[in-house]
């Protein structure tokens, strides 16, 4: 007769299975893994075209020249020089002044004597600024020359060497007349310049040249 045999005790199975590292790597991982590693390096073959440069990553000794600053006329025309300019602004300046002892003529029948207190003598510089600007005006809307540039034998011209147009002489006409405010120095400034150019003549685009 077979003895009873004791009953089991109930065990639970582990629900968490213990897998080793070393298994879980994938080959694709190995491939990857093995793909990062460097191989030997290539030396190229392919032989240098004659006509390709090296491009300059590191400058060994001393900086890199700074590039010439570009001329503001680019065309062969030359800049009128500055006597011939002034003789031109001379003349002009005598036509003005003939037009303002003109004014004055007209003036004194009705009003004698001439009165020069403080109010009088504001109004006549006024009365000589606008008949300036009135004669530039006119220059400017008619003629591409003033009487003084004809004497002087002077035109007027774009930097691309074109004949100015009737906007880009009223352009130098209006920026003339600033650089008269601070002391003339929009004019001074074409001493200093390299091609004697002044503000108005930057600022328009224009220069006169010699005929």
């Amino acid at each position: 007769m077979r003895q009873p045999q004791p009953p089991r005790v109930p065990q639970q199975q582990s629900l968490f299975r213990v897998i080793p590292i070393d298994t879980i790597a994938s080959p694709q991982r190995k491939e990857a893994g093995q793909a990062s590693r460097p191989g030997p390096r290539r030396v190229s073959l392919r032989a240098t075209h004659p006509d390709q440069d090296f491009l300059p990553f590191a400058e060994t000794t001393g900086s890199a020249p700074s590039p010439s600053a570009k001329p503001a006329v680019e065309c062969d025309a030359p800049v009128a020089s500055i006597r011939s300019r002034c003789q031109a602004l001379a003349v002009d300046l005598l036509f003005v002044l003939a037009a303002y002892c003109l004014f004055f003529g007209c003036l004194l029948p009705a009003i004698r004597p001439l009165p020069f207190d403080r109010t009088a003598m504001l109004l006549y510089g006024v009365a000589f600024a606008l008949i300036l600007v009135f004669y530039k005006l006119l220059e400017c809307l008619f003629s591409d020359r003033s009487p003084g540039m004809r004497v002087a034998g002077l035109r007027l011209l774009h930097f691309h060497g074109r004949p100015a147009t009737r906007r880009q002489r009223l352009q130098r006409m209006a920026t003339g007349l600033l650089s008269l405010l601070p002391a003339g120095i929009g004019f001074w400034w074409a001493l200093l310049d390299e091609e004697h150019l002044t503000f108005h003549d930057q600022i328009s685009g224009t220069f006169p040249t010699p005929e």
